[in-house]
């Protein structure tokens, strides 16, 4: 019980001024998030669409992961050109 009535005594001490942080998230890079969003979009349709015109030699199995790691390969191309930053 001692304890915690020096812990509560503690934290009710005015210790001064405090220092308020913030942080955000921001694209620094020429696109923005809406720009990241619809290139992003645009991109993902285009290659889903031209392996699908494919789909007849690639067969249906592989024409799926081929869209799958196009997918990821696009995300993280956009991903690098937004060039996302935390600030404080």
């Amino acid at each position: 019980m001692k304890s915690l009535t020096l812990l509560a005594d503690a934290l009710s001490l005015d210790s001064g001024p405090q220092t308020v942080v913030t942080e955000r998230f921001q694209m620094d890079g020429p696109l923005g998030f809406t720009g990241s969003v619809v290139l992003s979009t645009v991109l993902i349709l285009f290659a889903a669409i031209w392996l699908w015109r494919q789909s007849d030699l690639l067969g249906k199995p592989i024409t799926g992961v081929l869209v799958f790691l196009r997918t990821i390969v696009i995300l993280v191309a956009v991903w690098m050109v937004a060039q996302p930053a935390w600030l404080r």
